[in-house]
């Protein structure tokens, strides 16, 4: 450590001479500092971003030419012990950056130095031209076997039936030809950096993901309208609901099965969930039979919305995302034995081919009383 601090002291010396007057800003509240085109944001005394990620920081005047800056990524388990030099009219003169991996066993850490640019956050950065789209919102991305959808301007989810991995994200051109989405998973710790590339007239070309520093995969690039907007559930209680992130599957995942003993009547609750941005839907559900009647329900409130279910013109309110609207299925057999299906289906307003369905199917075995003999299925 006594050679790392020495070598230290003399970069310092070589670098930053000493003048006589103060130049170094007080504070660095709403600006940003770029070291050797790396941006940081400090938007409050103690935190910022650097564009990807969020960052903590802490600040100080050393003397009338120098400043230290400490930056933590919280993330990443990395610090950034940085130097700042200025000259007496306080423009800046150059940087030296210790580097530390707190992940890992401690390592001597390398000197990093070179130019930087301090400015308020007002000032505007250059709009990028670019012949990629202006947003991901509503779109999905084959990569490799994962589908990658793009629910928001700022989520979506690594999707497969029944099994989805939800993310944050940001999207930003770097390119005339090129866009890049960084993904951060929930548990904050898997973070996968998606390089896009287009032709000239916005036809897309090929993609690069990569996790960490290695890149993992590179393909063909296919962007493409997401159906995955509104999603069902149904159970026999609140607790056991199924459905979630599955869509249009009519068996596993998306049904239940009842057995009917009584002509009493059963319930089964359902729900709506909106997967995508905000939007609205038209709920349908199956009407009466002769074995089995059927109501539809409003949960909180308890508003009768049969016959507007079963014409498929029910209509929810704009919901958030991940947002929903509760519901109630009851079914009452009529007295005859025999196999019986509901269902309940909706249908996107946004994009009217985002589609889902949910279904209660079983068996009426109703009780024979006075010697009555079973009517046959």
């Amino acid at each position: 450590m006594t050679a790392i601090r020495a070598a230290r002291i003399v970069l310092l010396a070589i670098l930053f001479p000493l003048t006589l007057s103060a130049a170094p800003p007080s504070d660095l509240v709403g600006k940003f500092v770029s070291l050797n085109g790396d941006r940081i944001e400090f938007t409050d005394s103690s935190s910022g971003t650097n564009g990807l990620e969020s960052v903590t920081y802490t600040y100080a005047v050393e003397d009338t030419s120098t400043a230290t800056l400490v930056v933590s990524y919280p993330a990443a388990a990395r610090r950034r012990d940085i130097t700042l030099g200025f000259f007496a009219d306080g423009a800046p003169d150059g940087f030296l950056e210790f580097s530390y991996d707190l992940s890992g066993p401690p390592l001597p850490p390398r000197p990093i130095y070179g130019d930087f640019e301090l400015g308020d956050l007002e000032v505007e950065i250059p709009v990028i031209e670019s012949s990629a789209p202006d947003s991901l919102t509503g779109k999905y991305i084959q990569v490799g076997y994962d589908r990658v959808e793009f629910l928001t301007a700022t989520e979506g989810r690594n999707f497969k039936q029944g099994d989805a991995d939800y993310f944050s994200y940001t999207y930003a051109h770097v390119g005339e030809l090129s866009a890049e989405a960084v993904l951060t998973y929930a548990d904050g710790e898997q973070t996968t950096q998606l390089l896009l590339e287009f032709r000239e007239n916005g036809r897309p070309v090929r993609y690069t993901a990569t996790e960490g520093e290695d890149t993992s995969l590179t393909g063909r690039l296919r962007i493409r309208t997401n159906r995955h907007l509104g999603d069902l559930m149904i159970g026999h209680s609140e607790a056991d609901e199924v459905g979630d992130d599955y869509f249009r599957n009519y068996g596993f995942g998306q049904s239940i099965f009842s057995r009917l003993n009584s002509t009493g009547m059963e319930s089964y609750p359902f729900a709506l969930e909106n997967d995508g941005d905000v939007d609205s839907f038209t709920l349908r559900g199956k009407r009466s039979r002769r074995k089995f009647d059927v109501n539809y329900f409003t949960r909180e409130s308890r508003s009768n919305i049969t016959a507007a279910m079963v014409l498929g013109t029910y209509q929810t309110e704009a919901l958030e995302h991940r947002e929903k609207a509760n519901f109630v299925m009851e079914v009452t057999p009529t007295g005859r034995n025999g196999f019986f299906s509901a269902w309940v289906k909706v249908d996107s307003l946004a994009d009217p081919r985002a589609r889902d369905r949910v279904k209660v199917w079983g068996l009426i075995r109703l009780e024979t009383q006075g010697g009555d003999v079973p009517q046959p299925f």
